[in-house]
């Protein structure tokens, strides 16, 4: 009998090992500037698909409304998707008000795990967007606990032992959570709510170096604009210069960065699917996304030649807002016609048949 148990308690550890060897072959890393994946670099044909219910995760969150979307990504070649934990704080994660995290729901854990499931089951790598501006939009009753979030520094551990990292320890180990986007268009905050860089980005950097002590986990933050991205413009406030400047530490660094571009933005920052990388951004020593465009795409071009011009001239990835039509940029009959006629393209077909 004892025996027994120890082949069975043997035989599940080798069985776990072998199934976790196994997943870190799908696991989506950083060389150079690209994506890699079991050795070969990987881009990401991508989609914002944020929420389906504002606030899903802990909310009105819907296993199926998940399952037939992301089957329908990736029968399409879509192989990304940039996808908001939470959208405003008014839900599963909430404040107290010097900013600590007073409690999270359970529902918001197990409707993640669910989450996570049909993502690795149908092969779509998702970039979790932890928080967003509206968390700290006018009108939000919860608006005043963010911000104290935000300036206090023993609040931001707080936030990060109590939702970063039980995040990172529930689901580092499903290579299907290839990143996480710190805070969506930061941006916003910084124009709109009297909130420095300096105190955003202590946030971004002990964020980041949490996420790189406990995880392979790539860490990004979804700036709305060039313009703070950029020493073009006002300075890369994410920069690993600039991080580690507030937090010195190492860890504290973006794997990759994913500014966002709209047709508004182009007289003023110019479009990155009609220049290079290094046109468009100072700092081109990491892997640069497009994190957010329009599915309709925009300056005279489709959605299939952004994807293409992205892909030829060395960005990493791009991903069109929306898959789901939430808005009027687009959504899933517009995605389409951009993958599709990308799948067709000559030089594409590899990738597709071997994006698996």
């Amino acid at each position: 009998m004892i025996i027994l148990l120890c082949a069975g308690i043997w035989a599940e550890r080798f069985a776990g090992e072998s199934q976790k060897k196994g997943s870190e072959s799908s696991r989506i890393y950083v060389q150079g500037t690209q994506f890699y994946r079991n050795g070969e670099p990987v881009f990401i044909v991508g989609g914002n698909t944020p929420w389906d219910k504002w606030n899903d995760f802990g909310g009105g969150f819907n296993a199926d409304f998940w399952e037939n979307h992301f089957k329908a990504l990736h029968d399409l070649g879509v192989n990304g998707s940039r996808v908001w934990i939470v959208c405003d704080g008014k839900s599963a994660v909430k404040l107290n008000p010097d900013g600590t995290v007073k409690r999270i729901s359970d529902k918001f854990w197990s409707d993640l795990d669910r989450f996570f499931e049909i993502a690795a089951k149908n092969k779509i790598y998702i970039m979790a967007t932890m928080m967003s501006f509206d968390c700290t939009k006018k009108g939000n009753v919860d608006r005043d606990k963010w911000i104290a979030m935000i300036k206090n520094t023993n609040s931001i551990n707080d936030f990060i032992d109590k939702y970063i990292l039980k995040f990172i320890e529930r689901y580092k180990d499903n290579p299907y959570l290839f990143s996480m986007d710190l805070c969506n268009e930061p941006d916003w905050i910084f124009e709109h709510d009297s909130i420095s860089w300096e105190e955003l980005s202590n946030l971004f950097a002990r964020e980041a170096a949490a996420i790189h002590e406990h995880s392979k986990i790539l860490a990004t933050v979804g700036i709305a604009m060039v313009k703070y991205n950029s020493d073009a413009h006002q300075g890369n406030k994410v920069s690993n210069a600039f991080l580690q400047n507030l937090y010195k530490n190492p860890n504290a660094y973006l794997d990759f960065y994913s500014p966002h571009h709209y047709a508004w933005q182009t007289k003023l920052f110019k479009n990155p699917f009609f220049v290079s990388p290094s046109e468009w951004m100072s700092d081109t020593s990491k892997p640069i996304a497009v994190g957010e465009c329009s599915a309709k795409s925009c300056d005279g071009h489709t959605l299939a030649e952004d994807y293409i011009w992205a892909y030829t001239h060395g960005y990493a990835g791009v991903f069109a807002w929306t898959t789901n039509g939430v808005d009027s940029n687009g959504g899933l009959e517009d995605i389409a016609k951009g993958v599709t006629f990308m799948s067709k393209t000559s030089f594409l077909r590899r990738f597709f048949q071997n994006a698996d």
